[in-house]
């Protein structure tokens, strides 16, 4: 029986659990048995069960609903449109447009609101107008003249919009450079935009992937998580639907989850992310292994990361690049393997020095730093750190949100054991660091644990820094 219901099993595994949602919601079916059927599609899909299949119904019906399914999600796949209207597009512009495109061009002007890329239609039309006006066309001109007409001012809303959310996003990326804050009246006004009905698809949800920036780097989940739920409702109406998209919301909603520090959720979330392969599917998987290593499943996120290996060959993107060899650094570490690491980090370094400094080098370093300490290796390990003047750029680090004092902490502790340094002293500067830092539940659960793991190093010294963090003028 498995192997006769395969394809739709196969369909009903592959679909993401937002997508059977949309099409729930789309369902009108009157017929029990298609109804019994979108059921099974959501046992499989949403829960994730082991179903059997009725015998008595017919088995066209199997692959009639998966066609319906299809033909439903592809209507309301805003990047499928997108490759629609350039196709589109390209046919116009070198004389190979169809009658029937020509009414599929026609039908658009008559949609009630606007397009998820109608700056992109509306760019595409003023093209078509040119077309049908040479050749005589006055009635098809005459619509899609109006439709221009009757947009210009949408049009040019919509275009001054995606200039302003050009100019935020420079100062959004200089505030992930340098920890600073974004001004309150750009926050003030991406979230105007991605509520506001009257820009397309593309611009509001640009507006919200720049507050996600934003919120993220503040730390201020509290302001992101609403926004989410409001685009999550969006989403299951079909509103703002394709893979793409779909995948993003999952990855977006790993990192919020990680940082509450509900860490089933985050792996939830961060599986769902790496089901479709994107663009950022290295980010995903760099986020879903760092959840795993969190949740003491190092093994497991050492398995993801190897069969990532070749995605990582790849890519030309070294912020995730890097991000990539820190999460592999601590996994190794976390698995015993702390020559292993040692290796690896050196040669991804001499390989890629100039890289590693400007993308991602705290991490790097510090789980590099990590595995000398985890082999004893203290003289190595300051060494590293004088070397690559890591105390000087962890200094000007500090001011970042997410910003974990581990390698001046692994630096202390190592001149500790070399007999350079007193207990008292180390201590009293690791305290220092907290008291500079004052972290929130989040990393201060992250410096606890990280105490935990390392306390062997230095039993007596990290215990009196757990009482510190543990102390309640901490907790807000």
């Amino acid at each position: 029986m498995k192997h006769r219901f395969a394809t739709f099993r196969q369909f009903a595994e592959d679909l993401l659990p937002h997508e059977y949602l949309l099409l729930q919601g789309q369902a009108r079916f009157e017929d029990e048995e298609n109804r019994y059927l979108l059921r099974q599609l959501g046992e499989i899909c949403v829960h994730r069960r082991e179903v059997d299949f009725r015998e008595d119904i017919d088995k066209r019906k199997y692959s009639a609903l998966i066609g319906w399914a299809r033909k439903r999600l592809d209507r309301l796949d805003a990047d499928r449109h997108f490759e629609q209207l350039n196709e589109l597009h390209r046919r116009i512009m070198t004389d190979q447009i169809t009658p029937e495109d020509e009414k599929a061009l026609l039908a658009l002007c008559n949609e009630p609101q606007p397009d998820f890329y109608f700056s992109r239609l509306y760019h595409l039309l003023l093209d078509f107008r040119q077309f049908l006006q040479i050749r005589l066309r006055h009635r098809e001109h005459g619509v899609v003249d109006a439709f221009l007409k009757a947009h210009e001012e949408l049009y040019r809303y919509g275009r001054q919009t995606l200039e302003a959310l050009h100019d935020a996003t420079a100062q959004i990326t200089h505030q992930y450079s340098t920890g600073k804050a974004v001004d309150a009246d750009k926050t003030s006004a991406l979230a105007t935009w991605f509520k506001d009905e009257k820009l397309d698809g593309f611009s509001r949800y640009n507006a919200l992937v720049r507050l996600t920036f934003i919120y993220y780097n503040q730390r201020s989940y509290n302001e992101l998580l609403p926004l989410y739920e409001q685009f999550e409702q969006w989403l299951v109406q079909g509103k703002f639907y394709a893979r793409r998209i779909l995948v993003n919301y999952y990855g977006n909603r790993l990192l919020m989850h990680s940082h509450l520090d509900q860490l089933s959720e985050a792996e939830r979330y961060g599986r769902l992310s790496l089901r479709v392969h994107t663009t950022d599917y290295l980010h995903y998987l760099n986020n879903l292994a760092a959840v795993l290593h969190r949740a003491g499943k190092a093994s497991e996120a050492l398995v993801l990361l190897r069969n990532g290996f070749t995605e990582v060959k790849h890519t030309t993107n070294f912020h995730n690049r890097t991000g990539f060899v820190a999460i592999y650094l601590r996994c190794l570490n976390a698995c015993g393997k702390a020559r292993e690491a040692e290796q690896y980090a050196e040669t991804f370094l001499g390989a890629y020095r100039e890289a590693v400094f400007q993308h991602r080098w705290h991490p790097f370093f510090s789980a590099y730093l990590q595995a000398l300490a985890q082999q004893q290796k203290f003289s190595k390990l300051m060494r590293v750190v004088k070397l690559n003047k890591l105390l000087s750029l962890d200094e000007n680090y500090r001011s970042r949100a997410s910003y974990l004092p581990i390698i001046p902490w692994l630096f202390q502790l190592a001149a500790y054991r070399e007999a350079q340094r007193d207990a008292a002293e180390v201590e009293q500067q690791m305290k220092a660091h907290i008291k500079q830092l004052q972290p929130d539940a989040h990393r201060r659960q992250q410096l606890l644990n990280w105490c935990e793991e390392w306390k062997n190093l230095a039993p007596v010294i990290l215990q009196k820094i757990k009482s510190e963090l543990q102390s309640a003028d901490l907790i807000k």
